[in-house]
């Protein structure tokens, strides 16, 4: 079995907590590896199944550093996509190659990134996503009817890319393989905070890793250094 359903494997056995989201409005999240594998079986069906993504065809991500983003990377990897990233948080939509698919907060701004534009609201118990999508599909209304479980329908290819980041400089595409050691790394991590602003490909590698060896995530949108502190002081994450 291998990347992301290993991982994945590790995740819905896990006793701890994935990942726990200090959102606005003092919202914090704690998803279980259950909760967790169970939102990437439902967007994976949904990539899948509803939207006919097969590999190798790219799924960008321009939701910032959430936990709705790594569930989106990981569903996208489980269906052997290349997931694409910006090296500017959201990035602007001039800067960003199409996409077969993407994933965004504001899909007037993104409409033509994409074939299918997915509309997201990133709070956890938005049910839709509230706004005026337009043309793109609203996430969280389509995600709530997927099967639970997950079955990959296409044998994994490890040397196929996995994760790239626009502007792409110098930089290769991360293939199904790195990433796999990436979570190879059993020893025990040391908590850290991940804080807004963190570039997404940067928090989904770190993520990965944590949940491979068994960490908690623990990240948040939070700016503000007094706030910071709190989360640190009541998740005890050393500074």
């Amino acid at each position: 079995m291998s990347f992301p359903h290993s991982l994945l494997a590790r995740i819905r056995a896990s006793s701890s907590p994935s990942i726990v989201w200090y959102g606005e409005s003092a919202e914090r999240i704690e998803l279980s590896g259950r909760v967790l594998d169970n939102w990437v079986a439902k967007t994976a069906n949904l990539l899948a199944d509803e939207l006919d993504v097969q590999p190798g065809d790219r799924v960008m991500l321009a939701t910032g550093t959430h936990w709705r983003t790594l569930v989106f990377a990981l569903a996208a990897w489980a269906v052997g996509a290349e997931v694409v990233t910006s090296r500017a948080d959201q990035g602007e939509p001039g800067e960003l190659p199409r996409a077969d698919v993407l994933f965004t907060t504001d899909p007037v701004r993104y409409a033509d990134r994409a074939e299918t534009v997915l509309a997201v609201a990133l709070p956890g118990l938005a049910m839709t996503f509230g706004g005026d999508p337009g043309a793109a599909l609203d996430y969280n209304t389509e995600v709530r009817n997927q099967p639970d479980v997950f079955t990959p329908l296409h044998p994994d290819d490890p040397a196929a890319a996995a994760l790239s980041t626009v502007p792409a400089g110098e930089a290769a595409p991360r293939t199904y393989r790195q990433l796999a050691e990436e979570t190879g790394d059993q020893s025990p991590a040391r908590s850290r905070l991940v804080a807004a602003g963190t570039p997404v490909a940067d928090f989904l590698i770190g993520a990965i890793a944590d949940l491979g060896c068994g960490e908690t995530i623990v990240a948040t949108s939070c700016t503000v250094a007094d706030e910071l502190a709190a989360i640190r002081a009541a998740e005890r994450i050393a500074d």
